[in-house]
């Protein structure tokens, strides 16, 4: 049997986190400025921030997209409810979109009707199930000729790779959201990540992680 929520962690991964926890930096320190730099390298983009969980990632996400309470946002039912909080936390309003039953991903049709239904929503979080990325190409097209902002939740699809491209290399969406808690593909015991597809984006992000302060 395949141990799925035992998580291994090898020896010498051990010693290090033993290093961390003696340097006196047990939060944002060289190690974590070490994570990102590879992040970003790996992602194929400059553009990386790391957080304290993906939920954080997504709320970020959303309030550089502009969601104010009241608003409403494209969203999926069929996820974690990890992905909804922050849409509820901002006091804003979800409007479920139905998903593929073949791959449990929002269906372009249904987006599709759902922007002739309610034209005035500007964003879409899209998850990904199981290190699939479904319909992803041809939501992000329906995003880009409609001036819908999309925010990839990318919490179980770290590494997806298609033959043009790696998640997170902006490529598709506005913002994608990575996982790294404990029975992720990566784990740093829990944290997240956020991949932008302009730096400008990344310069308010960072500020709006440490509550406004612009720690550089």
């Amino acid at each position: 049997m395949i141990p799925l929520f035992k998580v291994y962690v090898p020896d010498a991964a051990s010693k290090q986190l033993g290093d961390v926890l003696q340097s006196g930096y047990i939060a944002e320190g060289a190690n974590v400025k070490e994570f990102e730099t590879c992040l970003k390298r790996y992602l194929l983009n400059e553009n990386v921030l790391t957080t304290n969980a993906c939920t954080s990632s997504l709320q970020i996400a959303l309030r550089l997209s502009g969601v104010k309470a009241g608003d409403r946002v494209f969203t999926t039912s069929m996820t974690c409810i990890a992905t909804n909080a922050p849409i509820e936390t901002l006091s804003a309003v979800p409007v479920w979109v139905d998903v593929n039953p073949n791959h449990g991903m929002i269906a372009p049709e249904a987006l599709f009707n759902r922007v002739a239904q309610y034209p005035d929503v500007k964003v879409l979080i899209y998850v990904c199930w199981g290190g699939d990325l479904g319909q992803l190409p041809e939501i992000d097209a329906i995003c880009k000729a409609n001036d819908i902002k999309l925010i990839v939740d990318a919490a179980q699809a770290f590494g997806v790779r298609t033959k043009k491209a790696i998640l997170g290399d902006s490529t598709y969406g506005d913002y994608t959201c990575f996982s790294f808690q404990a029975i992720k593909h990566v784990t740093v015991g829990d944290g997240g990540a956020i991949a932008f597809k302009n730096g400008d984006d990344m310069a308010r992000a960072t500020r709006l992680k440490w509550f406004g302060l612009d720690r550089d």
